[in-house]
């Protein structure tokens, strides 16, 4: 079974900086999520993003709302991770095709690296800066 856990994103009100701290299902239950959260004055919650049960090539848990790169091999697409309710898992769907979409637990053979998340690199998922999938051989 996976581990249940949360990344919570909060926006100071005047800055606009952010800040996130992952919270387990437990810590939530019990109100360590809530109490660091009131703690966190002029600061308010913009997202709570899910832990997806994947983790990167190098080891880091991958959440909704990473950007990531993924190579197979034959190509290098700019995915983004999110929750698909209508085929009910975590996927990575393309930036420049909502067709072109990958279930997260299906491929093992995929190598996945986190490279931003929506929130501190929105600019990584401008499809202009991302032509279509690379061919490796170009790379």
């Amino acid at each position: 079974m996976r581990e249940i856990k949360f990344k919570y994103i909060l926006q100071h009100d005047e800055t606009g900086r952010i800040i996130s701290r992952i919270f387990t299902i437990k810590q939530i239950e019990t109100g360590k999520a809530q109490a660091w959260i009131k703690s966190c004055e002029r600061w308010n919650v913009v997202d709570r993003l899910e832990f997806t049960g994947r983790k990167d090539k190098k080891g880091t848990d991958i959440y909704e709302g990473d950007i990531t790169k993924t190579k197979d091999g034959y190509d290098i697409c700019i995915d983004q991770a999110i929750y698909n309710t209508a085929h009910n898992k975590f996927m990575l769907t393309s930036t420049y095709s909502s067709k072109l979409a990958i279930g997260l637990g299906e491929y093992t053979d995929i190598e996945i690296e986190i490279i931003g998340n929506i929130h501190d690199n929105p600019e990584l998922l401008e499809v202009e800066k991302w032509e279509s999938c690379q061919s490796s051989s170009m790379q």
